[in-house]
């Protein structure tokens, strides 16, 4: 209690308001100082005032004149407030205006001079103003040239006459993209005048498609709208990219795993802890290259030199032919220079023979070095035989999707290409949305305004509820030759018509039928997604080249999508093949498995192929096939391996051979290098054996040839003797045969 009374006391009094300041009659607009008589009062004043509550304000304040009987005045001794004083001087102002007259001749003739100059300038140059915004627009909309042949604007009966347009395609401008016989529309006049494009009904004749034009279609280029693109790429492109990346891999991956277990080059692989002959035969070729043939590779050259030198030093020896030769002095000589040769033979001989002796032990080193090699590359080549003859059937075991990953690839490459597309179109749509005006006005505030109103008299108008945008066809319909197509409310505030954009429209091209419908709802309110679209054709030629498989066929598509405001959009597209012929360009090994590979890709002749798609901000790019072709590829390889199994493994045996002497070849070589050396330095050994041996046959021979030289020398001595003794020639004969003992 005590607290209270405390707080209680201790509370400010509140401030005591300011009495509000009023001012005299005198402060009044002149009307109302005035003293008028009952009748002049109600002319001049009561009868101007058009609101009640001014009215009733105004006659309050006026009362009997004391001064002159009579008439009325406001008395001099009321006050006003600022406030009253402000909107008596607006209602005098008024009242003044109204007394004016509501006609003036001036400003209705210059208003009259006005409209008959702009209706006579929209009557002359208004077909001309027309087919120029015309041309501008689809010019900048098409990147191409527009040529309108007629524009035929009627304003009074409200219809508008377009004939031959051809609209050039900017990609090939010797060709019309389209072009349109005749439009004619009829539009709202009322609304038009209210600054407001109503048409009522859009009839498009004579459309054809793809038509030549005789003069290019391409726009100077100071008309080409300026493209700029963004350094950066896209969440969106990334994630394109990356997911054709590893559709590409994956689809790799999977060809290669497929054929795996019958690729030499892989089985090696596989049994590389288990083979001998590589690790031996890297052994080897180091110890022979770099310990035998360094110790032995210049041998050969030195003995050569030796077997020359020596060789050129008695061949005068072994080409005189002694037997002619009668000098027992020469004979002498020459056999003292072959016993020295021959004493110099041995010697090079003994040195050549502990050569290769030594060479020997290292030779046999060698050879039962190579024996090991190809004793280890046979038993490498019966366990690999061995591992292929577990193989007794085929199975796809991996590769099972290979088709629907290669096809994985094309559909990215399809987003990448065609995502833009969706991406103008939700912007287009999405203009829509953002254009409702009853949007705008649920989402900004009514603010008010003051005016200065001039009050007059008038009636109350009841308008019925505005359900017409600024723009509005309520209805097109375009036909041509193989073409038909029609759309209803396509407007720029959806809101105000309660309804969706729709359009359906068929086409012929080069034979085969295309037909498309589409919803645009651009309302507020909806909860349906901002575009949805139906397509479907049926023989439509469909050709790509993947990294591991290249398809054409006849198809017949159906595809359904929608798309939303924020970039994300759905698809569903089923595609059946006919005529399918499968192949593949890029060629892999082992070389049988790609023949084996482009059989049973030619054994899958149709298929059926659904692709779902989805995109969004949040939750990414989701892309999923499926097709009835993986099962026919699997099962047609899979009986095709089967039936060549036999001769797969042999193939797979051979080449496995091949690698294991390539593997082998180093160690192959440096052993066959080193038998050249071996082989060179035998050779000279031999080539001085046969130098020695000709020397022995030429000591021989001078021996022989001194021998008969002496004989013949001490016969003729004997019988000179015997001449000149009695008995002489019994005596010379007896001699001649103890000389035929002796030699």
């Amino acid at each position: 209690m005590e607290k209270k009374s405390i707080e209680k006391s201790s509370a400010k009094k509140p401030a005591a308001k300011k009495p509000v300041k009023k001012f005299p009659a005198k402060k009044l607009p002149g009307l109302f100082k005035k003293s008028y008589k009952a009748k002049a009062f109600d002319k001049k004043i009561v009868r101007h005032l058009y609101i009640d509550s001014d009215k009733k304000l105004v006659t309050s304040l006026f009362a009997p004149d004391q001064a002159k009987q009579g008439n009325l005045r406001i008395p001099s001794e009321t006050e006003f407030t600022k406030k009253e004083l402000k909107h008596l001087k607006q209602l005098a102002k008024q009242i003044k205006k109204q007394r004016g007259g509501r006609f003036k001749l001036v400003p209705f003739i210059a208003v009259a001079a006005l409209l008959a100059a702009i209706g006579i300038g929209v009557t002359m140059f208004k077909n001309v103003i027309v087919k120029r915004a015309m041309v501008q627009g689809m010019q900048q909309a098409f990147g191409a040239r527009t040529d309108i042949e007629k524009v035929d604007l009627k304003l009074l009966k409200a219809t508008l006459t377009v004939n031959g347009i051809q609209q050039a395609n900017k990609d090939s401008p010797m060709k019309n993209l389209f072009q349109i016989d005749k439009v004619e529309l009829g539009f709202n006049l009322t609304e038009l005048l209210r600054g407001k494009f109503d048409a009522k009904n859009i009839e498009v004749s004579g459309v054809a498609l793809g038509t030549d034009r005789t003069v290019s279609g391409e726009l100077p280029q100071a008309e080409k709208k300026a493209k700029q693109e963004s350094a950066e790429t896209s969440e969106f492109a990334q994630l394109v990219s990356g997911g054709a990346q590893a559709s590409v891999q994956s689809a790799k991956d999977s060809l290669t795993a497929a054929f795996s277990q019958y690729n030499p080059k892989t089985v090696i692989d596989n049994l590389s802890s288990n083979l001998k002959s590589p690790a031996l035969a890297d052994e080897v070729q180091k110890k022979v290259q770099s310990e035998l043939i360094p110790r032995w590779k210049d041998k050969p050259d030195q003995l050569q030199q030796s077997v020359q030198t020596f060789s050129a030093n008695v061949q005068t020896v072994i080409n005189t032919d002694w037997s002619s030769i009668k000098d027992p002095t020469q004979l002498a000589a020459a056999l003292e220079t072959t016993k020295k040769a021959i004493e110099e033979g041995k010697t090079l001989k003994s040195e050549t023979q502990n050569t290769l002796s030594q060479l020997k032990v290292d030779t046999q080193q060698v050879k039962q070095l190579s024996a090991d090699i190809s004793k280890a590359v046979e038993n490498d080549k019966a366990l690999v035989q061995a591992e292929l003859n577990k193989i007794t059937s085929f199975s796809l075991d991996t590769g099972k999707n290979m088709i629907s990953d290669a096809l994985n690839s094309a559909v990215y490459t399809a987003l990448g290409k065609y995502y833009p597309y969706v991406q103008k179109a939700v912007a287009y749509a999405k203009s829509m949305k953002n254009s409702s005006a009853s949007a705008e006005k649920k989402n900004q505030p009514l603010k008010k305004t003051y005016k200065k109103t001039h009050r007059a008299p008038g009636r109350t108008i009841y308008y019925k509820a505005d359900t017409v945008p600024r723009v509005l066809i309520e209805n097109i319909a375009a036909s041509g030759t193989g073409f038909s197509a029609q759309a209803q409310e396509i407007s720029s505030d959806q809101d105000l018509r309660g309804k969706p954009a729709v359009a359906s429209g068929k086409a012929t091209i080069a034979g085969l039928l295309h037909t498309l419908s589409a919803t645009v709802d651009a309302r507020t309110t909806t909860t349906n997604p901002l575009i949805a679209a139906d397509y479907g054709t049926d023989g439509l030629n469909l050709s790509t080249t993947l990294p591991v498989i290249s398809l054409s066929s006849k198809s017949a598509v159906k595809a359904s999508g929608t798309a939303g405001e924020d970039g994300s959009f759905s698809a569903d597209v089923t595609c059946g093949m006919k005529n399918l012929k499968l192949t593949s360009e890029t060629s892999f090994e082992p070389e049988f498995a790609y023949g084996i590979y482009q059989k049973a890709l030619a054994a899958v002749t149709a298929m059926n192929v659904r692709v779902k798609t989805a995109y969004s901000p949040d939750g990414g790019l989701d892309v999923a096939v499926s097709t009835d072709a993986d099962k026919q590829f699997a099962a047609a390889l899979t009986k095709l391996m089967n039936s060549e199994l036999s001769a797969i493994k042999a193939d797979a045996q051979k080449q496995v051979t091949a690698l294991l002497s390539e593997k082998t070849s180093g160690a192959t070589d440096a052993i066959s290098e080193y038998i050249d050396i071996d082989n060179l330095l035998n050779g000279e050994g031999s080539a001085l054996d046969k130098v020695t041996q000709q020397l022995s046959k030429k000591q021989d021979e001078i021996q022989a040839r001194i021998k008969e030289t002496a004989a013949s020398k001490a016969t003729e001595a004997v019988e000179n003797a015997a001449k000149n003794i009695p008995g002489g020639e019994a005596a010379s004969s007896a001699a001649n045969n103890l000389l035929k003992k002796l030699f």
